[in-house]
């Protein structure tokens, strides 16, 4: 890219505001921009609304005001299994707490995807090898530590955004 070229972002946030039934003012006037290949960092002190940014980008919280683009797109006009091939939210903690092994639970993320048992089993293991956790494919994800269970979860999160041209 030149100088002055224009890119898109790949999630929009402008204006957005979030207060609570109890009067809290969570979120105030947030504007973001953030493009493809970009890496940034959210940081404050505990209280100051990160946890609730994020969950309104994930769309489990509503908006109060603002508008919220994907991909030049408003969130509410896609299609929810569209906009799970395009985004995923790994959370602090996980609830999960059904005996599956950490290949079932990574597989997880192909739910949103109609790219086949093969192409998935392929994505399964390279996402493995990324998180670096293949000595962990066939261990109960209840029996992992917690540290495990995130980079399991990063897995997962990989699988789901996974790009089927990728290889």
């Amino acid at each position: 890219l030149k100088q002055g070229d224009y890119v898109q972002s790949i999630i929009s946030v402008q204006n957005l505001s979030k207060t609570y039934a109890s009067g809290l003012k969570a979120l105030n006037n947030i504007n973001l921009d953030i493009h493809e290949g970009e890496i940034f960092a959210l940081l404050g002190p505990n209280g100051a609304g990160k946890t609730t940014l994020l969950n309104t980008i994930a769309g489990d919280i509503s908006l109060h005001r603002g508008q919220f683009l994907v991909h030049g797109k408003p969130y509410r006009e896609w299609e929810r299994r569209s906009l799970a091939r395009k985004m995923a939210y790994l959370q602090q903690l996980s609830l999960l707490n059904f005996p599956y092994t950490v290949e079932e639970v990574i597989l997880l993320g192909r739910s949103p995807h109609d790219t086949g048992s093969r192409r998935d089993r392929e994505i399964l293991e390279e996402v493995l090898q990324l998180a670096d956790i293949t000595d962990l494919r066939n261990r109960l994800y209840t029996r992992l530590s917690g540290g495990e269970k995130q980079r399991v979860q990063l897995a997962r999160v990989f699988s789901q955004i996974w790009q089927q041209n990728t290889m």
